[in-house]
């Protein structure tokens, strides 16, 4: 068995393994640095409308004679001799540094635009699925914890039942070696003791694998058998009569769909015009670091791109089969979520009453043990009853912690799927 840690011998409460998990997921923190991502990307797309901004210097080395003579023309440097054609054919190497300052500014791009609209969606989706992550992990931790619960339980039912044998199979040895019973009866015992001590193992293993998950969730070492509070009948939950489509999961559906609409209007905008300003100014000189000459160049462009060979068509196309593959996705899902719903419902309703029903079992199993009990104790009825009795006690014990963490689960189930947390 996994050795107890010093922390874990104090009594872990849910909302501190709730805490430690909100802290320490391993799949919480993955979906978080994702929706830090995608804000990136949202930031990203900002750059299609602020502009951009670059500087160079280079310095260039040359005897050929159409860039030696560009060279000296843009250093303001040309006189009468450079005009003689035999200069002009064979000039000497000529050396320019040029320093360069240039400034791309958007105008009109509409489908930028759209584009931005799509990546802020897509930052609303990482943003939803961070909190859907949470949820599902305040689900997965309540549940866990719950089977931890429920696996300590059933650990002293079966403790119960292993003295409660042990006692039980005194008197019978007792009666055996007095001659009142067969040796059958007294093998019967032996046997169910065996089966007893198999199931008390069983229930001890149990425990250590769900406190190892446990550990898991709440990002900790694993190897701590964390000490729990009992399982006990749940509060009345408040009930709602439908699903609530502002679920963080539903939401980041309706998202995507909006995002490949504002995609799809991208395409279309892609085949309008795009107006975008330049300008430049450049120094050049023969000297290195030396900013003689001096120039610039200012203007705006429009650029119309009239045939594509279809593409732009056939992508708009596509992202049209893409909107409907993603509504169809979200009537699916929102489908899904109110089935799974008014199952949930229905079930906690079941759990109820069978929960009722184990409380009255195990009442009426006590009283029964306890009258076999006598009558055996006073040679009135065969070992095989009190057997069969003290079974049926032991197994009423164990129906009715299971069905608590049932009805317990079904609860916080409820509560994920109606986003209640």
């Amino acid at each position: 068995m996994a050795s107890v840690a010093a922390n874990a011998q104090e009594i872990l409460t849910l909302s501190e393994a709730l805490s430690r998990s909100a802290k320490n997921n391993k799949k919480l923190i993955i979906a978080r640095v994702e929706a830090q991502r995608a804000a990136l990307r949202h930031d990203q797309s900002l750059a299609g409308f602020l502009p951009q901004i670059e500087i160079s210097y280079s310095g260039w080395s040359t005897n050929n004679p159409l860039n030696a003579f560009g060279f000296r023309l843009q250093q303001e440097a040309i006189a009468p001799a450079d005009f003689d054609p035999t200069r002009l054919n064979n000039p000497s190497a000529v050396g320019n540094f040029s320093a360069k300052a240039e400034w791309k500014q958007p105008i009109l791009n509409l489908d930028l635009l759209h584009l931005r609209k799509a990546a802020h969606s897509e930052q609303t989706i990482s943003e939803k699925k961070v909190q859907r992550a949470e949820e599902q992990i305040v689900f997965d931790i309540t549940t866990t914890y719950m089977q931890l619960q429920l696996a300590k339980q059933s650990h002293e039912v079966m403790k119960e039942s292993v003295i409660l044998m042990e006692a039980l199979l005194k008197n019978i040895r007792d009666k055996y070696q007095q001659g009142l019973i067969q040796k059958a009866d007294l093998m019967n015992a032996e046997v169910q003791k065996i089966d007893i001590d198999h199931r008390l193992a069983e229930a001890a293993s149990n425990e250590v694998q769900v406190s190892d998950y446990l550990s898991l969730l709440m990002g900790e070492p694993s190897g701590s058998v964390w000490a729990v509070s009992g399982l006990d009948t749940p509060d009345g939950l408040q009930m709602m009569d439908e699903l609530p489509e502002n679920r963080a999961d539903l939401v980041a559906y309706r998202e995507a769909l909006v995002a490949r609409e504002q995609v799809y209007a991208s395409s279309r905008k892609n085949l309008l015009p795009r107006i975008n300003g330049y300008a430049e100014f450049v120094t050049n000189d023969a000297d290195a670091f030396g900013f003689g000459a001096q120039a610039y160049l200012a203007g705006v462009q429009m650029t119309w791109t009239i045939f594509s060979g279809f593409s732009s068509r056939k992508k708009a196309a596509e992202m049209k089969l893409a909107i409907k593959q993603a509504r169809e996705e979200y009537d699916f899902q929102l489908e899904q979520a109110k089935i799974e719903f008014r199952h949930a419902l229905r079930a906690y309703n079941n759990a109820q009453v069978f929960v009722r029903q184990q409380q009255q079992a195990i009442a009426q199993s006590e009283e029964s043990y306890r009258i076999t009990k006598n009558r055996f104790d006073q040679g009135v009825i065969a070992t095989t009853e009190i057997l069969q009795s003290q079974n049926q006690l032991s197994l009423q014990k164990l129906r009715l912690a299971q069905a608590l963490f049932e009805l317990r689960r079904l609860v916080a189930y409820l509560q994920f799927l109606t986003h209640q947390q």
